[in-house]
């Protein structure tokens, strides 16, 4: 919860801190690879892939490398502003709706709800 808060405050900040965006993405991409593990990636029933949550941070995550591999690779691709890549890091805030308790489900529409009308 306090790497997802954290991830919070650099992405609110005017100016982006580099580093800071890959050290996100190595702690998720770390998160990602342990219940890979631990639970298989998609064939089972209770596999990474089988929970919506989940999915949302794989495309986070995938996102998250594709926009590296084109800012710091020297490639011809004409892209323009990779904003349209960048904004899938917000979504990163919504792990915050998943993993409070249950009782908690009102707070979690009423959350995400705030959210997207401050940053959208």
């Amino acid at each position: 919860m306090a790497t997802i808060l954290l991830n919070c405050v650099f992405l609110a900040m005017t100016e982006t801190v580099d580093e800071a965006e890959y050290m996100f993405l190595a702690i998720y991409s770390a998160e990602m690879m342990i219940k890979t593990v631990a639970k298989g990636f998609i064939l089972n029933k209770y596999t990474y892939l089988r929970n919506p949550w989940n999915w949302l941070d794989f495309v986070v995550i995938v996102s998250g490398y594709v926009t590296t591999v084109i800012e710091l690779g020297d490639m011809d691709v004409q892209l323009g502003n990779l904003a349209g890549l960048r904004t899938f890091r917000v979504l990163r805030a919504l792990k915050t709706v998943s993993i409070m308790p249950g009782e908690w489900a009102e707070l979690r529409v009423v959350f995400f709800i705030f959210y997207f009308i401050l940053f959208f």
